[in-house]
């Protein structure tokens, strides 16, 4: 399995220490960022290819804060977010990210430094306005999902439009997987 970070002591995961010491390491590396409420995390952490570094934002942890931490800390020039989604929103820890969260928080996602952004959220790419917004705070290329992201068995695919670097996970072992990235029933709880 490939590493994760963790940001809260006591953990049993590579420490935020840890991250300060592997800074060249990382910078290679894809961040990976999860929302702890997608479906049999363990299989998608199972799946990840090698030169990835996970992270695992719970309901807590406001993600814009916290992936601008790692960002600064890592120097990853690829970040990749898998969470539950629906057209222009993803949901990520405490927070729904939308288009008026992107302007909101300008300054901060400004400070990303990242060249390559993908977001596995289902059908997060239907809105390109949020998509275009978030390429231009960040400065980034953005691939998103028009449709479905998960189990084919479930009308799902990993393929992002946009897509210009290998997926960040081994297809092989996404067959194990049976769920879609969908957040319908979260858009509709908040």
């Amino acid at each position: 399995m490939c590493p994760t970070i963790n940001l809260f002591p006591g953990s049993s995961v590579v420490t935020q220490e840890a991250v300060s010491h592997q800074v060249m390491d990382f910078a290679r590396r894809t961040l990976v960022v999860f929302d702890s409420r997608v479906p049999d995390l363990t299989t998608l952490l199972n799946a990840l290819v090698k030169n990835t570094t996970s992270y695992i934002l719970t309901p807590e942890e406001y993600p814009l804060l916290t992936i601008t931490y790692l960002l600064s800390k890592t120097r990853t020039r690829r970040l990749a977010l898998v969470a539950p989604g629906a057209p222009g929103l993803i949901h990520l820890g405490a927070e729904c990210l939308d288009r008026a969260r992107v302007k909101a928080r300008a300054g901060l996602l400004q400070e990303w430094g990242v060249e390559e952004i993908d977001l596995y959220s289902c059908r997060v790419g239907q809105d390109g306005r949020f998509i275009e917004e978030l390429a231009q705070q960040t400065g980034a290329r953005v691939a998103a999902a028009t449709g479905l992201v998960g189990s084919a068995a479930q009308g799902g695919s990993w393929k992002l439009a946009n897509q210009s670097s290998s997926a960040v996970f081994d297809l092989k072992r996404l067959q194990a997987y049976k769920s879609v990235l969908s957040g319908e029933e979260l858009s509709k709880a908040s």
